[in-house]
């Protein structure tokens, strides 16, 4: 569960959300980035999920094979463009994205 304490920098983020499951915390530039990917990103707002905005992977990357490689374009495709500072020492390491450590989500 992801939680954001009162007065913090985290507040300004937008939750990601992924097979379901809450896995992050996006800043503000890497959401506008990532609407650039609308078949594979999406914006959205249910109150059952987050009360502001949130962000999620498309519903159609059902299974785990999909989404590793969608969203590895798109981190490939970040990098190559220098959309944003982080990527540019990135190695092109993978690691898991879940909530608990033995779910895995991507």
């Amino acid at each position: 569960m992801l939680t954001v304490a009162a007065g913090s920098s985290q507040s300004q983020c937008t939750l990601l959300v992924a097979g379901g499951e809450k896995v992050g915390l996006l800043t503000p530039d890497v959401v506008e980035q990532l609407k650039k990917y609308p078949k594979i990103f999406q914006l959205c707002f249910d109150e059952e999920i987050s009360s502001t905005n949130f962000m999620k992977l498309s519903d159609s990357l059902n299974n785990y094979k999909m989404r590793t490689s969608a969203v590895g374009a798109v981190v490939l495709d970040m990098k190559k463009r220098d959309a944003h500072i982080s990527l540019r020492g990135w190695r092109n390491e993978v690691c898991k994205i879940c909530e608990m450590y033995s779910a895995v989500v991507f």
